[in-house]
C-alpha cells in the first residue's frame, strides 16, 4: 500500500497553503532528478550515456501510450531532418579541410571544444550533428575560396547559410540530446547573422549559450561539488562519462557561463 501511494506522488514540490511553490534551492539539476527517479541503473554495469538512463526512467512513468506517441513524434522529426539534408556532409576531403581551419584559427581564440575528443567522436561516427554543422559553419568565415568552391557552392555566404540552416533545423527539431554539444553549438553559430531585419541575431544564439551554462550551474563554484554527490550515489560506470563532462565545462564554463 505504501508502495503504491508513493508512485502516485507528484513529481514536483506541491505548493503550499498558500499557493506557493517551495523554492528547494540551486542544487544540480541532476541531483533533483536522481531524488525524484531514484537510480536508474539499478546497480548494473550497464554503460551506456547518462541521458539514455534518464529518459528510460522518465518514460517508465508517463505509460506505454504516451511512451509510444513520444517515440513517434521522434522518428516523424528524425525523418523531416533526413529529407531536408540536416545531416549532409560534405566530400571527406572537403570537411577535413574545413575541420583544420577550425582548429587553426576559431578553436586558438574561442577554445570551447576538446579537440582530441572531437576528432575520437568523428572517427567513430558518433559525433553531434549539430556541433559538426557549427563547426562547419565556423570554418566558412575562415577557409579560402578554393575550399568554398571544393564543396560545391557558389560563394561564402551560399556555404554559411547551409552549414547554419542544418544546425538550425537540428536545434528547432531538438534532435539533439547532448546539452554540453548543444552549449557549444549554440555560441558558434553566433558567426552567422542573415542581415538587419533577422531577429536571430548573435545576441539570440549567445543567450542560448549563456542560459544552457547557467541552467548547469557552469556558473557557480560550487558545480562541482553537486555532481560528486551524485557521482557518490550513481553507480561506476556513469564515473567516466561524468568525469568527461566536467572536463568540457571547464573550457565551456569560463566562455558562456562567466
Amino acid at each position: 500500500e505504501g508502495s503504491k501511494d508513493k508512485i502516485n506522488e507528484p513529481c514536483f514540490p506541491a505548493p503550499d497553503r498558500g499557493g506557493k511553490t517551495p523554492y528547494v534551492g540551486d542544487s544540480s539539476n541532476l541531483n533533483y532528478l536522481v531524488q525524484q527517479f531514484g537510480n536508474p541503473f539499478g546497480g548494473t554495469t550497464d554503460t551506456r550515456p547518462l541521458q539514455d538512463h534518464l529518459q528510460g526512467a522518465m518514460l517508465a512513468r508517463v505509460g506505454m501510450s504516451t511512451a509510444q506517441e513520444i517515440e513517434r513524434i521522434h522518428k516523424l522529426a528524425v525523418a523531416r531532418l533526413k529529407e531536408d539534408g540536416a545531416f549532409d556532409v560534405p566530400p571527406p576531403e572537403t570537411s577535413q579541410a574545413l575541420l583544420d581551419v577550425y582548429f587553426l584559427y576559431s578553436l586558438t581564440a574561442l577554445p570551447i571544444i576538446d579537440k582530441s575528443d572531437f576528432i575520437l567522436h568523428m572517427e567513430k561516427g558518433s559525433c553531434s550533428h549539430l556541433l559538426l554543422n557549427a563547426v562547419y559553419l565556423t570554418a566558412t568565415v575562415y577557409c579560402s575560396d578554393s575550399i568554398i568552391a571544393a564543396a560545391g557552392f557558389p560563394s561564402r555566404y551560399a556555404a554559411s547559410l547551409t552549414f547554419y540552416r542544418r544546425a538550425k533545423m537540428i536545434y528547432d527539431a531538438g534532435y539533439e540530446t547532448d546539452t554540453i554539444a548543444t552549449m557549444q553549438a549554440t555560441l558558434l553559430m553566433c558567426h552567422w547573422w542573415s542581415g538587419l531585419l533577422e531577429p536571430k541575431d548573435p545576441w539570440y544564439w549567445l543567450g542560448i549559450s549563456a542560459g544552457l551554462a547557467q541552467a548547469l550551474g557552469l556558473h557557480q563554484a560550487s558545480v562541482r561539488t553537486s555532481f560528486q554527490y551524485v557521482l557518490a550515489i550513481l553507480t561506476d560506470p556513469l564515473a567516466s562519462h561524468m568525469s568527461a563532462l566536467m572536463k568540457k565545462f571547464e573550457n565551456c564554463g569560463e566562455d558562456c557561463g562567466g
